[in-house]
């Protein structure tokens, strides 16, 4: 069986293709001589069955116990990688220029001349990543959100230390598919050096994997920030997210907006941000979803119009509730700050119950309640 384009198929259809083979010609006939299954594709995203059986990727938290037996490596497969068609040319300080022609591509002899420096033309570096570099990674239909994210400049060449001495800042999105990041501020720079996803999980149980994956940080200070709406009544026993979280010994504060313009600017100011020459933000390469969405899983759906239009806000999928609980985080930490007391509508100001009308001190008659 040959399956073309396999990043397209499920694991399960692959296994019932090795059910079809070896049975013709038949056994009284002399049987095969050979028979297998041969797969290509373009390269998947790393949460794809291919990397994570060729040993490329770690399996991901959310993946259950049964899942994870099919994504055990049989020991009569074998996976081959297809040689780059291009390589990247980067400055002094390792930011990208250009491309140039790789010497190992392959099948060079039934292309133009100039195949590959046309085709990246107008292309995304997510897009030249996976079709022209053959690395792992994920393209979407659509526009990314940050913009300014560099895979270069914002991802750690390796594991990020945790320091003993600082507080640990953590940031919740709530709802059936809850996630948590986990950062630090290192002399005004972040460092979030871990996150937490899970799927099909309501808030008990998230709480209680919560509580088991901060205990690997202790003893340090937690400051926690989770959604906003986060604070209203859930209708099943009628206790809020951040009540059931407390019950839990897990002591977390709504976020102080849940406007999507302040939350993504509170992620735009700090990737923008140079401290002592390095990037305002620094993620631990573990964060898989984190950089995924950032590469462009979290991004503006394109609309069904003539004209490259987008929707207005990010689209909803997998990678926006991991992105949502960074958003929270800063927030909470005080990023965005600016823009949050600007949204803020003017406190109400209450008459003092003992007051002259006569007095002409007009400071005396109101006070702003705090």
């Amino acid at each position: 069986v040959w399956v073309n384009e396999a990043r397209e198929i499920p694991k399960s259809i692959i296994d019932a293709c090795t059910m079809r083979v070896g049975r013709y010609p038949s056994m009284r006939d002399g049987g095969a001589t050979w028979y297998g299954v041969i797969c290509d594709t373009n390269a998947p995203d790393s949460e794809h069955w291919w990397p994570i059986l060729a040993g490329e990727t770690v399996l991901p938290d959310y993946i259950t116990k049964q899942e994870a037996k099919m994504l055990v490596k049989p020991d009569n497969w074998k996976f081959f990688n297809q040689p780059p068609a291009m390589h990247e040319i980067r400055n002094k300080n390792k930011e990208i220029e250009g491309y140039e022609q790789s010497k190992e591509a392959e099948n060079i002899k039934n292309l133009t001349p100039n195949y590959y420096r046309n085709i990246i033309r107008g292309k995304t570096k997510s897009w030249i990543d996976v079709y022209v570099l053959n690395k792992l990674g994920l393209v979407e239909d659509g526009k990314p959100v940050y913009e300014e994210f560099r895979h270069d400049v914002h991802v750690a060449k390796g594991e990020l230390a945790v320091s003993p001495q600082l507080p640990i800042y953590i940031g919740i999105d709530f709802g059936l598919t809850p996630a948590a990041v986990f950062g630090q501020k290192v002399r005004h720079r972040w460092v979030i050096f871990d996150e937490l996803v899970a799927e099909d999980m309501g808030i008990v149980k998230f709480s209680d994997v919560m509580k088991q994956h901060m205990a690997k940080y202790l003893p340090r200070d937690f400051y926690i920030y989770g959604d906003p709406a986060g604070d209203h009544r859930v209708q099943t026993d009628e206790s809020t997210p951040f009540q059931i979280l407390r019950g839990k010994g897990i002591h977390a504060r709504p976020a102080p907006s849940n406007d999507v313009l302040i939350r993504l600017e509170s992620v735009n100011s700090v990737l923008s941000r140079m401290v002592d020459g390095e990037s305002g933000i620094l993620l631990d390469p573990k964060c898989t979803n984190l950089i995924r969405g950032f590469a462009g899983g979290y991004h503006y759906r394109r609309l069904q119009v003539s004209g490259e239009r987008y929707d207005e806000k990010p689209n909803k999928n997998r990678f926006s509730h991991i992105h949502d609980a960074l958003q929270y985080l800063l927030l909470g930490a005080g990023e965005g700050r600016a823009l949050t007391i600007g949204k803020k509508s003017n406190k109400p100001v209450v008459a003092k119950r003992n007051f002259n009308v006569f007095d002409v001190k007009p400071k005396s008659v109101y006070e702003r309640r705090r």
